[in-house]
């Protein structure tokens, strides 16, 4: 059995399809894409090429996917799901790609990295765990790693992210805001979902200064991403609302025509379509 596996793996690696031309950390980014697709061979490739490079987080992804046999799509804004792409995989792959992974992290460890120290800390919070790996779950050094990480003026979105998991509300803010300050249009749109006015929804000024908002962040983000759900807030809101008109929705429409008043398809010309399409024809 063991020597059938090994002969499908050299009959794969043979069948390996040429580089893609891309950095390892581009082609670890562009495996999303290849997600979204619905390719799972071609975001096979592109992790395993960036793994080849040692990029840390490729090999961590492969480990879980080879672990549960499958690849996870990003998150779908439309279907509000994920869903999951089978891969071909064997159980000596799963440990072969698991102690890749490991002796990577380990050595990363002990170069300094902050991108192994993120993932140790997530693996002692018992997070994104890996079929197979012996973690063991200790909240008290994954706060001592934060404030190690913190310390060393690491990325304060990751920093963030680390913060909300161990509960500290205070600390996940300050850094968003710092995050938010320093230009990254991520943590713009995580800062303005967690400080907004929840009432503000409830008045065309309060929603207009919501696309304003939210327009503002993407227009942090480079052009290329600017279609990711992330930066695309201002359209679904405007979105809704003229599905609603349509619908019938008297307050939507209303909504529409204030929303008109403030200038705010003005200061965003590509919204107002969809604001027009909310006019009864």
């Amino acid at each position: 059995m063991v020597r059938l596996s090994i002969l499908c793996l050299l009959l794969l690696a043979a069948c390996r399809p040429a580089p893609s031309g891309l950095t390892p950390h581009e082609a670890a980014l562009a495996h999303l894409d290849a997600l979204r697709a619905g390719d799972a061979d071609r975001a096979l490739a592109l992790l395993d090429e960036a793994a080849e490079a040692g990029h840390l987080e490729a090999l961590h992804i492969l480990a879980h996917a080879h672990g549960r046999g499958y690849l996870q799509t990003p998150y779908d804004s439309v279907q509000k799901s994920t869903s999951h792409l089978p891969i071909f995989s064997t159980r000596w792959e799963a440990g072969r790609a698991l102690r890749r992974f490991e002796r990577a992290l380990r050595d990363s460890v002990r170069a300094g990295s902050v991108e192994a120290q993120f993932l140790v800390a997530d693996r002692l919070l018992g997070t994104r765990r890996i079929p197979g790996a012996r973690d063991e779950v200790d909240p008290d050094s994954a706060r001592a790693l934060y404030h190690t990480l913190a310390a060393r003026d690491a990325d304060p979105l990751r920093l963030a992210f680390l913060a909300n998991r161990l509960g500290d509300d205070e600390a996940y803010l300050a850094h968003l805001d710092d995050a938010a300050e320093a230009g990254d249009p991520n943590a713009c749109v995580f800062r303005y979902w967690r400080r907004r006015d929840r009432d503000a929804r409830f008045s065309a000024a309060g929603v207009a200064r919501e696309i304003d908002a939210l327009e503002a962040c993407r227009a942090r983000a480079l052009e290329a991403h600017h279609d990711a759900e992330m930066f695309t807030s201002g359209e679904r809101v405007v979105g809704d609302l003229a599905a609603q008109a349509r619908e019938g929705n008297a307050e939507a429409t209303a909504t529409l025509d204030s929303l008109r008043a403030t200038g705010v398809f003005d200061r965003h010309p590509r919204l107002a379509p969809l604001a027009d399409a909310g006019v009864p024809g």
